[in-house]
């Protein structure tokens, strides 16, 4: 595995700076791995706050990029693990003990090694959703079964900060294909640029493009057969999807498709605590400028960028409806409200349990019938 720093943010597309690193889309698979960004692609004020760094400081700062990279292959290994030993129907099997266990872990006191399990757990119950894959696309599906004719297939993963146990994923799922991890800081600061994951950590069709922007995206045009996205909904501002899916359209090989698995700051079927506490998530959502329904604003943006043949299955996730089936989908909307909140919900502390009781774990026996909704979307770039 290969990782890359991108360069800091440059100008929205219509005045792209060619500064940018680049890929050749068509070169071998060797070639087309992003070349190592030296330290002057840095800030000259980042790297004068270097030097000036007392002895202790940096000592320090070696100390937490060494803390950091052995996190990243303690991660690594149970992810591999799981991959393997893993049965497609464990996400059933286990749900109510890694409900439970959620409960448990719960965000607020959690260990990150504890709540690493968690994000695992949430990616293989999804992949038992979409048929034990990742992806859903026509084109992805294609890929899959192309099976070593499609060793010249490029994917691009675009996830948050500490979010590449989804890219793993799509590289463990698509062997044959070269698959981009692009961890991308949406606050504007760069993802720690001196300590890139260890070359051992990930599968070895998987590169790691580190980076502060979504527009423009440090890749060549016409690069990738599938874009996919499972964090749009929750870190870009409502006025830049247009901005963030034109790069994403233009680093599309024609036939290629976009893929976004969205969720509304919303439930179905809210009972009146429901109305009180998603209120106030809404207003702090809005407080942000993020869109609270993401599943009518992606197709419509995707619409506007050229995107055609846009398809959108909603899956409702029952909450506290009881059953094998309500365990792990109990487990699923858990993961997803959870993060909702946390991130958005601006509640003071000394109410976080009582949130916590009536949103995050509603219970079985929930009376009115309310499930939170995952929206899956692709858009195809024309040929």
């Amino acid at each position: 595995m290969q990782t890359t720093t991108a360069p800091p943010p440059s100008p929205p597309p219509s005045s792209r700076s060619s500064s940018a690193t680049s890929v050749n889309a068509t070169s071998s698979s060797a070639d087309r791995k992003l070349s190592q960004t030296t330290a002057s692609s840095l800030s000259s004020e980042r790297l004068q706050k270097n030097r000036t760094k007392s002895e202790p400081e940096r000592r320090s700062s070696a100390q937490k990029a060494q803390m950091l990279q052995q996190m990243m292959r303690e991660l690594w290994a149970r992810h591999s693990k799981m991959a393997l030993k893993s049965r497609p129907s464990d996400p059933l099997t286990y749900a109510a003990p890694r409900k439970e266990a959620f409960l448990l872990y719960n965000k607020a006191n959690t260990p990150t090694r504890s709540m690493d399990a968690i994000e695992l757990w949430t990616i293989m119950g999804l992949r038992l959703l979409l048929k034990n894959s990742i992806l859903f696309s026509p084109v992805a599906r294609t890929i899959t079964h192309m099976g070593t004719q499609a060793a010249n297939n490029t994917i691009l993963d675009v996830h948050g900060a500490f979010k590449a146990a989804w890219g793993w994923q799509v590289a463990l799922d698509f062997p044959t294909a070269t698959v981009y991890g692009y961890e991308v800081d949406h606050t504007g600061g760069m993802l720690n640029p001196g300590v890139p994951p260890p070359a051992d950590v990930g599968p070895p069709n998987y590169n790691t493009v580190l980076g502060n922007t979504l527009y423009p995206l440090p890749f060549d045009d016409d690069m990738f057969d599938v874009v996919t996205c499972k964090s749009l909904w929750y870190f870009v501002r409502a006025d830049r999807w247009g901005e963030v899916l034109r790069e994403m359209y233009r680093v599309l090989k024609p036939g290629g498709a976009l893929e976004l698995v969205v969720s509304d700051f919303d439930l179905l079927n809210k009972s009146s605590s429901d109305e009180y506490w998603f209120k106030r998530l809404l207003d702090g959502v809005r407080a942000r400028g993020i869109d609270p329904y993401p599943s009518i604003l992606g197709p419509k943006e995707m619409a506007a960028v050229g995107f055609v043949d846009i398809n959108r299955c909603n899956l409702a996730m029952p909450r506290g409806w009881g059953g094998q089936i309500g365990q792990m989908t109990d487990f699923q909307s858990m993961y997803y409200t959870d993060a909702m909140f946390s991130y958005f919900a601006d509640i003071p502390p000394e109410e976080i349990p009582d949130m916590k009781a009536a949103i995050v774990a509603p219970g079985t026996g929930n009376k009115s019938r309310s499930a939170s909704q995952l929206s899956l979307i692709y858009g195809i770039k024309p040929v």
